[in-house]
């Protein structure tokens, strides 16, 4: 009897495990040389994305040995750029049907009241190319590794085929927020992340696959977007921020198809992380840029 009571046991840690969302490089321990826009080398962690563009010294994302646990951790934060402030930025996509309700992890940071500092996660449901949307901004800084959770209120008749987390840091050059042993779980450890600044979801976010590209990216005052229009449609351009609040939405009521450039006016808007969306009569697909000042 103790060993059926034993091989159940093992086969439910099984079950289990083989069903955990499972984050890549989840403690910055891999990390590897690339290739910056200027040829210098840059290092980035394995299997996530940065904003390292290796024009600086350190990146916005630097491989730091303060850590909680293993050698190293990921240090987030603002460089400046040719007088300008770029923001750091950290994001992985992950491929999962699981719901966890909890994204944990240990944090170390430095900011002001003037300084922004997100975790966003944003879940993919593919059969009806929706996006479940959630961010949360840290309100305070942590001196020494602090164990935080960040609660996903997915919707029950939510499934998703993957998750995409990113991290957002701007402010004033002396900000950085650190982070290590990153762990989706049913149970929470540590205190709240942050403030919750969005949690939605949001149609037809990734359904149509265009070929497009912003430049100067960044970009200062103005921004060139390019995009291929296989099948005719009008098409509408939005800008938003990294809540998802709209800032600017550009119509074209004639029927487009081939190749196509919009001119975006973007004098008014901040140095940070946005988004562009480009939605058509087929759907819709969104991508990031950057603002500089």
């Amino acid at each position: 009897m103790k060993k059926i009571i034993t091989t159940l046991s093992f086969l439910l840690f099984i079950s289990l495990h083989s069903q955990s969302q499972i984050i890549v490089n989840a403690g910055f321990e891999e990390w590897k040389e690339d290739t910056g826009i200027l040829g210098t080398p840059i290092l980035n962690p394995v299997g996530w994305f940065t904003g390292n563009f290796g024009l600086s010294s350190p990146d916005d994302v630097s491989q730091s040995t303060d850590y909680r646990g293993g050698k190293y951790s990921a240090k987030i934060a603002p460089i400046s750029l040719f007088t300008a402030a770029l923001p750091g930025i950290l994001g992985v996509d992950i491929a999962t049907t699981q719901k966890s309700k909890f994204l944990n992890g240990y944090v170390k940071s430095k900011i002001s009241a003037n300084d922004t500092f997100i975790i966003g996660i944003s879940y993919l449901k593919s059969s009806t190319q929706e996006t479940f949307e959630s961010a949360q901004r840290a309100t305070a800084s942590k001196s020494n590794w602090t164990a935080f959770n960040f609660q996903i209120d997915l919707p029950s008749n939510f499934t998703p085929d993957s998750v995409s987390i990113y991290v957002f840091v701007m402010g004033s050059m002396s900000s950085y927020g650190m982070l290590d042993d990153l762990s989706f779980s049913n149970t929470s450890i540590g205190t709240a992340f942050g403030s919750v600044v969005t949690n939605a979801i949001r149609p037809n976010k990734r359904s149509l696959a265009i070929n497009s590209s912003i430049s100067p990216n960044p970009a200062k005052d103005v921004a060139n977007l390019s995009f291929n229009m296989t099948n005719p449609s009008k098409v509408e351009i939005v800008i938003h921020d990294v809540t998802g609040k709209e800032l600017r939405r550009i119509n074209n009521n004639e029927i487009l198809i081939g190749q196509q450039q919009i001119q975006i006016n973007t004098e008014d808007l901040k140095s940070g992380l946005y988004f562009y969306s480009i939605v058509t009569a087929n759907g819709k697909t969104t991508k990031r840029f950057v603002i500089t000042k």
